[in-house]
């Protein structure tokens, strides 16, 4: 018994140094996340904003899409015992990657939930903004959040004047959103005029040691992990001129009475009473430029899917953990085409390197006997069943399934039509392919599909068009050396808005495409 288990840890040793000296992947992991931990690894967001709410659902829409289009990437929503729809406004935020929920029952627990975000989420953020869903910041100069705040690179907390306003003739709910139906500057809690305005806080989490309701406690001399020094300016009064907190504190006369009694998430519950024609002190319309954009990120979020294919397809990080299983299943489609499998199966006969860093599969498969031809993985029996198992209720939608019409398509591209298939003539190093996106459906995720030689190295640029953005950066697959490469991968930008797509092949030397084709999925 002792000898087997020794034999046992003697085993476990050198299984444990030989995946220390090599690479060793699980199954389907991109190639930029092997050897590293991505969430250790991987850069972290630039701006991201907490808020504590309690039945806010109507206005939580509006300034989660007022403040991304702003520049915030991720918002940390504390749920305070709210009994309203809530979960309806932010699902598809939620799914989408951009917001965390977090319930957060405690009575009058605003300084715990700031706390929790500081200790908790703070080290993902290079800045973070702490504001109420009544409270819009804006920019007086620049046309971001980010430009803003790269005015001031030795702050570590930057402290914005509030603006309050009134009831701007709204006695009941406008139709209009707050930024444009509010504009009239009110006295609502009866300042002294002469005292500083009060503040809301922008801070680097890293340089500060707490967070109040207003402000941050900012250490003497902040210092990161390792001790170096980190930024340690308190930004007053310098920030003025450049950006305000704009407070729609009572919203419409109706809309206040019935705030008065909801209590707050400060434990504050008795709110006085105001009348209806409190004097407006001036007019303020310095949130209007940011309404067109406002409107169009809502729209945008309301095109999206509730629940995406996967979580955090929105998501502002360049890397994410996630199972790469489109790489996975494309990998054994791949290899039971070329292994001239009959029949579809789960496993592969071998198993072939990803050379893709993103979702899906491109892989070298010069060393088979057998190279597909022209359509052969995407008519193959092995594609669409493996990819099934991928995605949950695939549906496949090739769009260029007819060799006729894909040869037409290529031609039109500068490419010529070759009994071995489609080439790319070595004097000229661009080609094209164009077509339109088939948006039936709906579908929420695209994929291209090739199998091509090349002669020496090639880049591949997949470039989607879409109304609202039309410069868009390309998906890009490199083939670094000659050979046959044979790939499916994925591509989503809003897929459901996209128009249409462009191939675009850069070649050193002649490139032979045997098979091209584009499915959508989810």
């Amino acid at each position: 018994m002792l000898g087997r288990s020794r034999a046992a840890l003697g085993r476990m040793r050198r299984r444990v140094q030989g995946q220390a000296a090599g690479v060793k992947r699980q199954r389907g992991t991109p190639p930029d996340v092997v050897g590293r931990g991505p969430l250790l690894s991987a850069p972290g967001l630039a701006l991201g904003s907490v808020v504590i709410v309690r039945d806010e659902a109507p206005y939580l829409e509006e300034w989660l899409a007022y403040h991304l289009g702003l520049g915030v990437q991720h918002f940390l929503v504390y749920d305070n015992g709210s009994r309203d729809e809530i979960q309806d406004v932010i699902e598809p935020w939620l799914n989408h990657g951009l917001l965390t929920l977090l319930h957060w029952p405690l009575p009058g627990g605003q300084i715990d939930a700031y706390s929790h975000a500081l200790r908790f989420f703070g080290p993902s953020f290079e800045w973070l903004l702490f504001v109420d869903v009544d409270e819009f910041v804006v920019p007086l100069v620049d046309d971001d959040m980010p430009t803003l705040l790269a005015r001031w690179p030795e702050a570590a907390d930057i402290r914005m004047p509030r603006v309050d306003f009134g009831f701007s003739g709204q006695r009941q709910p406008p139709a209009q959103l707050s930024i444009e139906a509010y504009t009239e500057v009110a006295d609502v809690f009866g300042r002294d005029p002469a005292k500083p305005p009060r503040v809301k806080t922008v801070l680097r989490p890293g340089s500060v040691s707490a967070m109040g309701i207003h402000t941050a406690s900012v250490p003497e001399a902040p210092l990161s992990a390792s001790g170096q020094p980190l930024p340690g300016a308190t930004i007053g009064a310098a920030c003025h001129e450049f950006v305000q907190v704009n407070h729609y504190y009572t919203r419409s006369f109706e809309e206040f009475e019935a705030k008065r009694v909801r209590g707050s998430a400060t434990g504050r519950i008795d709110r006085p009473a105001l009348a209806f024609n409190l004097p407006a002190l001036r007019i303020d319309r310095s949130a209007l430029r940011f309404l067109e954009r406002t409107q169009q990120t809502i729209e945008r979020l309301r095109s999206l899917e509730p629940s995406p294919y996967h979580y955090g397809s929105q998501l502002a990080l360049e890397q994410f953990p996630h199972f790469n299983d489109l790489g996975l299943f494309a990998e054994f489609a791949i290899a039971n085409v070329v292994a001239e499998e009959p029949q579809p199966r789960r496993e592969p006969r071998r198993r072939l390197p990803n050379r893709y860093p993103g979702a899906g599969f491109v892989g070298l498969i010069s060393g088979f006997d057998h190279l597909p031809g022209r359509g052969d993985l995407s008519a193959s029996p092995h594609l669409a069943p493996l990819l099934e198992r991928a995605r949950a209720r695939l549906e496949a939608s090739w769009a260029t399934a007819d060799p006729a019409s894909r040869a037409r398509s290529l031609r039109r591209g500068s490419l010529s039509d070759v009994a071995a298939g489609w080439q790319l003539a070595s004097q000229d190093d661009r080609a094209e392919v164009s077509w339109t996106v088939d948006a039936a459906g709906r579908r929420r995720c695209y994929a291209l599909g090739f199998v091509m030689t090349v002669a020496g190295a090639t880049r591949l640029e997949l470039e989607l068009e879409h109304p609202a953005d039309p410069v868009r950066r390309p998906v890009e697959v490199t083939l670094e050396s000659a050979g046959t490469y044979a790939g499916v991968v994925e591509f989503e930008a809003l897929p459901e808005l996209i128009v249409a797509a462009t191939l675009r092949i850069h070649a050193a030397g002649a490139t032979i495409v045997h098979d091209l084709f584009v499915f959508s999925y989810g």
